[in-house]
């Protein structure tokens, strides 16, 4: 099992630039620092065998995603049936590690639910485009 290059927790990101395996909680932390390090391009590991996996982002928060490599999804290896990438949904898996600290030092639930409604982020989309922009042709002398 690769291990967080910071911590030893179960990695479940490989930053290409910093070439380091990472932890959720860990990489939160090294890639908000500043904007430059935010820009790394991060892949999820496999949550079966740990392989990096096609899924591929970069910013300060990924939030906490799941995914299975090709070949384990192919060769019927994985672990994750019932897993919904995106929505956090990990109905077939009560041990799933998410990388938090918090549930390996015995973490309240209810703190935990806390810091997942902090997570969500909710954008607004505006239905109607911004007025476009007018230019005066014609000439006021005075």
């Amino acid at each position: 099992m690769k291990k967080c290059e910071l911590c030893k927790f179960p990695a479940r990101l490989h930053c290409e630039s910093d070439q380091a395996n990472l932890c959720a909680e860990c990489d939160l932390k090294v890639h908000e620092a500043n904007f430059l390090v935010a820009r790394h391009s991060r892949r999820l590991l496999c949550l079966t065998c740990q392989a990096p996996t096609p899924w591929e982002a970069s910013g300060a928060r990924l939030g906490n995603t799941v995914t299975e490599c090709d070949a384990c999804v192919e060769g019927g290896r994985g672990g994750s049936e019932g897993v919904v990438v995106h929505d956090e949904v990990f109905a077939d898996d009560d041990n799933y590690f998410d990388g938090s600290r918090a549930e390996c030092e015995g973490g309240d639930e209810e703190e935990m639910e806390e810091e997942e409604e902090d997570e969500s982020q909710v954008m607004p989309w505006s239905p109607t485009p911004p007025p476009a922009a007018s230019s005066s042709s014609s000439d006021e002398t005075s």
